[in-house]
């Protein structure tokens, strides 16, 4: 019953592909002649999201859209000095003597989870593979396809793939991480 359940969240579930519009504002510390956005999810480059200055209030301004995850961001000022966001207290060294600000984007992190593995019930909401992202999936792996299903921590014993078709129907996934919110098969 229990190896059922799980692939059967696994094959109905069309997960998350949803966007969400996020704000940043950053208030320069000195006089900036431009500010940018950057984090992994633009591969940390220097120049990715220009900015928009409001003289009213001093500060710089940009709206982007994010899939549901977790994310690393700095500020950049005129293109050289990296800030970790001031106003956010979720942050994480970066290895060069600072921090990375962190931004966790959608509903699966809003939700408090306190999950036992083996109770039989499945939090749907810690559920999270997309076929669009290539940290969930990598049809170009050393090793051949991966497929990486995200659970909330303790909540599943295993959790298995099935293909269609496939040589071997069902592939048993195995637990690679885990977080303090999240397990990754």
């Amino acid at each position: 019953m229990k190896k059922f359940s799980v692939i059967f969240l696994l094959l109905c579930v069309t997960l998350f592909a949803k966007e969400y519009e996020v704000k940043f504002e950053f208030r320069s510390p000195y006089k900036a002649n431009m500010v940018y956005l950057t984090g992994d999810f633009a591969n940390w480059n220097p120049t990715a999201y220009p900015m928009k200055y409001n003289m009213q209030d001093d500060t710089w301004r940009i709206k982007i859209k994010l899939k549901e995850g977790r994310y690393l961001y700095k500020f950049v000022i005129n293109g050289s000095d990296w800030k970790h966001d001031p106003n956010n207290p979720k942050k994480v060294p970066d290895g060069y003597g600072g921090f990375n600000s962190v931004l966790e984007v959608g509903e699966a992190y809003k939700l408090e989870f306190n999950e036992k593995r083996g109770d039989g019930k499945i939090r749907n909401e810690g559920i999270g593979f997309s076929i669009e992202e290539n940290k969930y999936y990598d049809p170009y792996s050393e090793n051949g396809i991966r497929f990486i299903v995200r659970t909330a921590k303790n909540d599943v014993e295993k959790v298995y793939l099935y293909i269609n078709g496939a040589k071997k129907t069902y592939y048993e996934l195995k637990l690679i991480r885990s977080d303090d919110r999240f397990d990754y098969y």
